[in-house]
């Protein structure tokens, strides 16, 4: 208790990373009275007050526009057969991630669907190699990309159709085989949530989103928006987002666009 009070004290730390702080220190301490020490009733309510003193706030009070991100990708990189490995999967990332409010590590730890072929509705669906943030319980989550005929260069399933094949050479280890997104350096590797998070950055910055103020993360309040925009209840934005809480969704994510 006294370290976690230095801390408050002596630091600038937000709520969340102190809970981080009481999380590592119930891992690692003996449990007291069968308990892990984080939830000793003492811990509980120096928390409680902590939370009176230091708030969870949300990082961003507006977001900024995916119409800048999708203007970018139809203007320069609209033609699938002459893009490069490395746009190809810049591409798909963007169109991914304004297609659903996901987050960097639900994209990165997506599957190959089972077949090359979409099914009969056009669509493909993407299954999840691993239990995602949001899931506690059930099957592993799934990710539908629909096509958009009216609109073939900014479709996502004719490009994930291309990435496919361009990629498939490249697919030497069995985990690269069974994930969808791999390096476009040699080895060709599965990627991490961080480089996904980082391509996001990369197309934002290409797009001329002020990637000083809004990190990769943001994109996931972006497509909520631009999901709004497009006339999707909020409802529908809430399931798409994996969002159990409408309360949370507005309170962190649901912003008015720049």
């Amino acid at each position: 208790m006294r370290y976690l009070s230095d801390l408050v004290e002596n630091s600038s730390l937000s709520f969340s990373t102190l809970q981080s702080y009481r999380s590592a220190i119930s891992v690692i301490h003996p449990k007291v009275n069968g308990l892990p020490l984080g939830q000793h009733s003492l811990v509980s309510l120096f928390f409680r007050g902590l939370y009176n003193l230091k708030p969870s706030k949300p990082r961003y009070s507006s977001t900024w526009s995916f119409d800048a991100v999708l203007a970018y990708v139809e203007a320069n990189w609209k033609d699938n057969s002459v893009l490069n490995l490395k746009e190809l999967t810049l591409k798909l990332v963007a169109l991914l991630a304004v297609g659903r409010p996901a987050r960097a590590n639900e994209i990165a730890f997506l599957g190959l669907p089972n077949s090359t072929v979409p099914q009969s509705d056009g669509s493909f669906i993407l299954p999840a190699t691993r239990v995602l943030k949001t899931q506690h319980k059930g099957s592993l989550m799934s990710f539908v990309i629909n096509p958009i005929a009216e609109q073939a260069p900014l479709c996502p399933v004719l490009t994930l159709q291309n990435y496919m094949e361009m990629s498939r050479p490249l697919r030497k280890s069995d985990s690269s085989k069974s994930r969808l997104f791999v390096s476009y350096i040699k080895p060709h590797q599965p990627v991490t949530p961080v480089t996904v998070a980082r391509w996001l950055l990369t197309v934002m910055c290409l797009a001329g989103i002020d990637v000083g103020n809004f990190k990769a993360h943001s994109a996931r309040s972006a497509a909520a928006a631009h999901a709004l925009k497009s006339g999707m209840s909020v409802q529908e934005v809430l399931k798409s987002g994996h969002w159990k809480r409408q309360s949370t969704f507005q309170k962190y994510y649901e912003r008015k666009v720049q």
